[in-house]
């Protein structure tokens, strides 16, 4: 049986919330930004795959849903497979990161900026442990203070530093908003992505 991951969102929202014994199509419509038409689309599909009944309740207009022992093993395979798929990618990213890290150590580079206060840049500042780099802070521009103990500066509070023998560490999914930051900054930093 093939189940798209539109339905698995559902499955699981519904799995999540299943406490709630008034859930409506339109919260589910809501939370997952789907339109109403759609979920009512994917829960007709649900109760066709046999993965979810639906239960009418004491309200004539209320409605409870109810996932299939089938829908609860699907949900369950499918969220096992995600996280396979992304333990893999995770282990590439932090193979590719240490091998970064263990170059930049080479080149005797001391000083490192962490761009982001995402969970890459978590990351980044886990891995950097191993090492004998100087963490000077993390770059973001939303407004957080302290990352880890560490001082979250703007793009622009850059220029206040001597920089000529930092970098600033990034996952190449971000390079490109960070190139843009930079873009016309009067800021010389080495960038290096991995």
């Amino acid at each position: 049986m093939k189940i798209s991951e539109r339905e698995i969102e559902i499955l699981n929202f519904i799995s999540d919330n299943s406490d709630n014994k008034e859930l409506s199509q339109r919260k589910i419509s809501n939370s997952l930004g789907l339109s109403l038409g759609l979920v009512n689309m994917f829960l007709k599909k649900l109760v066709n795959k046999g993965l979810l009944k639906i239960k009418k309740t004491g309200n004539a207009q209320s409605i409870h849903y109810i996932l299939t022992p089938k829908g609860f093993n699907e949900r369950l395979h499918y969220n096992l497979y995600y996280l396979k798929k992304n333990i893999h990618y995770y282990s590439g990213a932090k193979q590719a990161l240490l091998q970064k890290l263990e170059e930049l150590s080479a080149k005797k580079i001391n000083d490192v900026f962490i761009f982001g206060t995402d969970d890459w840049s978590e990351i980044i500042y886990l891995a950097l442990q191993n090492f004998e780099f100087n963490i000077r802070g993390f770059i973001d521009d939303t407004g957080i203070s302290l990352k880890f103990n560490k001082r979250v500066y703007t793009i622009n509070e850059l220029s206040d530093f001597d920089v000529s023998h930092s970098v600033i560490l990034v996952n190449i999914e971000k390079k490109d908003e960070l190139l843009k930051k930079l873009n016309g900054k009067l800021i010389k930093i080495s960038v290096e992505y991995f």
